[in-house]
């Protein structure tokens, strides 16, 4: 499970996904501490659900920090939700090398921009953004991403599971 203070983002690559399924991206194991658009952190009515199901090894996991800021840097007033962080081929990889010195985790950044204000948080939507790539002679690619869509649902545990495509 993430720590309060990380948040997962969506799986590199845009229609991949955490459980490798091609048609939903369940960002499963990813809880966040803390949500418009029609996808606002909505909750079916009844009880909350159980915090989604980790896995520790061979699941592309993401792991970082989800912030919210205001910005003017076109002339209007925006905010700004920012994702930023690690991803790998397992959560034990990020875990054990936080810091990425053995070299087997990439960085990742995903926002999502708005001039309406909001209190909301998180904030359920379209993000866009990049990850890089380890190629096999180590240098590293960009690859760029855009409306990857993630939804923010409270649990009983008081975080967020998160899912996303």
């Amino acid at each position: 499970k993430a720590s309060p203070n990380a948040a997962p983002a969506p799986a590199p690559g845009g229609k991949k996904s955490k459980s490798k399924s091609k048609k939903k991206k369940s960002l499963g194991g990813s809880t966040l501490n803390a949500g418009n658009t029609s996808l606002d952190s909505e909750q079916d009515s009844g009880p909350l659900p159980s915090p989604s199901q980790s896995y520790p090894t061979n699941v592309v996991c993401l792991r970082g920090r989800l912030s919210k800021n205001h910005t003017d840097d076109i002339g209007v007033t925006e905010v700004v939700h920012k994702i930023t962080g690690m991803w790998s081929s397992g959560l034990d990889l990020i875990l054990a090398d936080p810091e990425n010195n053995k070299g087997l985790c990439n960085k990742f950044e995903y926002e999502h921009r708005c001039t309406v204000p909001s209190d909301q948080f998180p904030l359920s939507g379209r993000y866009t953004g990049w990850f890089y790539l380890t190629n096999e002679d180590k240098s590293r690619t960009r690859v760029t991403e855009r409306d990857v869509t993630l939804r923010f649902k409270r649990n009983n545990a008081g975080y967020h599971n998160v899912e996303g495509r």
